[in-house]
């Protein structure tokens, strides 16, 4: 992750509003091809529609229907959402499985009973659109046009730099390299973030990814005492493997300095 307050993420970069046209329904039946307008998701999330959503809202209490109401209680707060998991500025809660695979921390319908192969596998269907749209019960279609909207605003902000910045020290920090580097962005993590773990270690030499991921998965600790030096010593293991007991490998060092 960068280093972000979540809460400062707006619908586009540096501020600015999002202005993006979206479909509206006034009722529940799909068949009927919607109309679309424009609408503007303000930097503080608020939204300005060319509905009375208010009186919709009580509207939708007494039967009706109304996707104004949903995109202003649910696709919108799912945009935010996914925004946040696509900049890396929130972790995408993933957790290794006590017998393989991977899973999501937010489960929804499309996942209840899902399990993942690997860290990244777990981590690109966390931050997907039909995922964070179950999350939030929000409307496939509202969300993805926000999303697209968002996408046009933000650039390439939301793709792995190819260059500068962190990346050839992340490169340095990880075994593999810039493949690492890559499969550790598929599971949420920046260059930044890797340096910072890295340092946070104190090893000297280039970790495992299955080490990242293990962080990444809150079942290792970064800041303590040996651990760098202990990872280190690891041998590598696939990303799909979870089973890297490292306090394990810890504890072997630390009686083998004992007994030296």
């Amino acid at each position: 992750m960068v280093n972000v307050d979540p809460a400062h993420v707006g619908p586009a970069p540096a501020g600015r509003p999002l202005r993006v046209r979206v479909p509206c329904r006034m009722s529940g039946n799909r068949r009927v091809p919607p109309t679309r307008h424009g609408i503007t998701i303000h930097p503080d999330w608020s939204v300005a529609t060319p509905h009375d959503v208010d009186s919709e809202r009580i509207a939708v209490a007494l039967g009706g229907h109304s996707s104004c109401v949903g995109l202003v209680d649910a696709a919108v707060p799912a945009l935010k959402r996914w925004i946040e998991l696509t900049l890396r500025v929130r972790p995408v809660g993933i957790r290794a499985l006590s017998t393989s695979g991977w899973a999501i921390d937010d489960k929804a319908h499309c996942c209840r009973q899902v399990s993942f192969a690997g860290a990244a596998d777990a981590a690109i269907h966390a931050r997907s659109i039909p995922h964070v749209a179950a999350l939030f019960d929000a409307d496939w279609d509202l969300l993805t046009s926000l999303a697209a909207g968002s996408i046009n605003a933000y650039g390439s902000r939301f793709d792995m730099p190819e260059r500068g910045g962190d990346l050839w020290v992340a490169c340095g920090a990880c075994r593999a390299g810039l493949p690492d580097v890559a499969y550790l962005w598929d599971c949420g993590l920046t260059s930044a973030a890797i340096v910072a773990i890295h340092a946070r270690t104190g090893a000297t030499k280039p970790l495992s990814r299955a080490f990242y991921t293990a962080v990444i998965a809150g079942s290792v600790d970064p800041d303590e005492p040996g651990i760098g030096e202990a990872a280190a010593a690891a041998p590598d293991d696939t990303p799909a493997d979870p089973s890297v007991d490292w306090s394990l490998y810890l504890k072997k060092r630390i009686e083998m300095e004992n007994t030296a």
